[in-house]
């Protein structure tokens, strides 16, 4: 799951710096009038910050999933406990 993330925040890092390119360079496409690219472009904005989160979701959940496999195979049986009180926690 962390490939896939990571992935797609590339995917996402990639539509942003096209984008980013597009806009500076003023790159126009014949016969769209001015209105409709400036919410394309904005749509294409949104779309890559979709990309980004929806992949740094899915790292996270990966990398949990990780955390919680290498910790039940190091203690297999154990029974998690707390390790601070409550009463130790307000000193």
């Amino acid at each position: 799951m962390k490939r896939l993330g990571s992935a797609l925040m590339m995917v996402g890092l990639l539509i942003g710096v096209v984008l980013g390119i597009a806009v500076t360079t003023d790159v126009r496409v014949n016969g769209l009038p001015f209105l409709v690219a400036v919410g394309l472009a904005k749509i294409t904005f949104v779309t890559a910050l979709g990309f980004m989160g929806t992949g740094a979701a899915i790292r996270r959940l990966g990398v949990r999933n990780e955390q919680r496999t290498l910790a039940s195979l190091a203690r297999p049986n154990e029974e998690l406990k707390p390790t601070a009180t409550p009463s130790s926690l307000v000193e």
